[in-house]
């Protein structure tokens, strides 16, 4: 017992020493106390890092400052206030919206008076997409309005709502 006791910790110093020292970087300075393997690196991220490429935690900008910015609207197939819309472009393609960063969230498609219209919203990376349901189509002389909350990777949130009217015929 007491010889695997001594495998486990020598284990663990070699786990340790893979963790701080891969990469190239020491992990004991000179005087033999344990050096910050990344001090030296500008270039790390706080948080765990997903495999779809979203980080999840506190993110630091270019510049190393803690992300404290809510992510923006940039474009998208319709823009809050647009009038005379042809509903029929959106009942075949859907609504695309687009942001200043990759976020996390919900969208959806209501009617002016708060009624879900009832199409799928999906938020994937720096864009969101509505997409049409067969008998759910939208249709002339109406205002819509997509509403949802979206976040960044460090949490900062925005809070959608934007409003277009349909054609009249």
């Amino acid at each position: 017992m007491k010889n695997m006791a001594h495998w486990l910790i020598l284990l663990l110093f070699f786990m340790l020493g893979c963790f701080f020292g891969c990469g190239g970087d020491d992990v004991f300075d000179n005087d033999g106390s344990i050096a910050d393997a990344a001090s030296d690196n500008d270039d790390f991220i706080l948080g765990p890092a997903r495999d779809d490429g979203f980080i999840v935690g506190a993110a630091r900008d270019d510049d190393g400052f803690i992300d404290d910015t809510a992510p923006t609207v940039t474009g998208g197939s319709v823009e809050d206030g647009e009038e005379d819309l042809d509903p029929a472009v959106f009942n075949e393609d859907g609504i695309e919206i687009t942001f200043s960063e990759p976020v996390v969230g919900n969208i959806a498609l209501r009617t002016e008076n708060g009624e879900n219209v009832g199409w799928v919203g999906r938020v994937d990376g720096n864009r969101a997409t509505l997409t049409p349901i067969a008998g759910n189509e939208i249709g002339n002389e109406t205002v819509y309005v997509i509403t949802g909350i979206i976040a960044d990777a460090a949490g900062n949130e925005t809070e959608l709502s934007i409003t277009f009217t349909t054609w009249v015929e």
